[in-house]
């Protein structure tokens, strides 16, 4: 290797992960309709299809609106709109992070028998769970007819947000996928945390709530994510903090996602 160069091992490993995602992405008509058939398949010979899982989603979010609204003695037209929103997103992200330590370990038969880049399932399982909360995005869209939330030109702020959740999903998916793999106690290890995320996430609970103490939100990556995307559909833009905190978590996890999958990909196979 030459002084100050780089080697050829090492321009391999930095092509190979961007060789596989490129070639997923190629595919990107399989794996979206894959996606789009595995949320159809869940709800294959009922009427109303997807929509079961909304209503389902509906009547729980207004029951919980209704609950906690009396126990935090706030005005149930502000809180259900937060709440709502809350929990979809939180649903979304959490989706991404349980199921995505399993990804490769689900698809062990097709990985098995089909030679395709890994990226796909990483592509395919993100999509479906961007489909699967599309699809309950109707709850927060009739509680906003309902209560009146105000759309104006900040709404629209909201996209930067849901792109910043996807682009970081693809990377917890692919880094996950890989370490539920090669270790299968991760597996039991990241739902436990997800489940402790929650409670230290204001979902349930706003951030003005804490009052002295509102930094363990602000510490909180996931509470920015969230506030990016809810902040703008309640009608409010989200702090210049929120956007610094998410950009930057999700150029990390670019970075890791990159080191990890280039250099594992290949070995997934062997540890199913």
């Amino acid at each position: 290797m030459a002084a100050g160069g780089i080697g050829p091992n090492q321009l391999w490993t930095c092509r190979m992960p961007l060789t596989d995602i490129a070639d997923g992405w190629k595919r990107r008509s399989n794996w979206a309709y894959l996606a789009y058939s595995d949320l159809k398949h869940n709800y294959n010979r009922t009427l109303l299809g997807p929509l079961w899982a909304s209503l389902q989603w509906g009547l729980t979010i207004v029951i919980k609106g209704f609950v906690f609204a009396l126990i935090f003695k706030v005005e149930l037209a502000s809180y259900l709109p937060f709440l709502t929103v809350g929990l979809l997103l939180w649903q979304w992200m959490s989706n991404m992070m349980t199921q995505g330590v399993t990804v490769f370990i689900t698809n062990r038969a097709i990985i098995e028998s089909i030679s395709m880049p890994m990226s796909f399932h990483v592509f395919r399982s993100v999509f479906f769970l961007f489909l699967y909360f599309c699809n309950h995005m109707v709850v927060f869209a009739i509680v906003a007819v309902v209560f009146r939330v105000a759309v104006s030109a900040v709404s629209f702020l909201a996209i930067g947000g849901v792109a910043l959740i996807y682009l970081s999903g693809l990377c917890v998916v692919a880094v996950f996928g890989v370490a539920g793999a090669r270790i299968r106690d991760v597996i039991p290890l990241v739902g436990a945390l997800v489940n402790l995320g929650f409670f230290v996430t204001p979902i349930m609970w706003q951030r003005e709530m804490l009052g002295a103490r509102t930094w363990i939100a602000d510490w909180n990556p996931l509470y920015h994510y969230i506030e990016l995307v809810r902040a703008p559909l309640l009608g409010q833009a989200p702090a210049e903090l929120s956007w610094w905190v998410a950009g930057g978590c999700t150029a990390g996890l670019l970075l890791v996602a990159l080191a990890v999958f280039g250099r594992y990909r290949k070995q997934i196979p062997y540890w199913l």
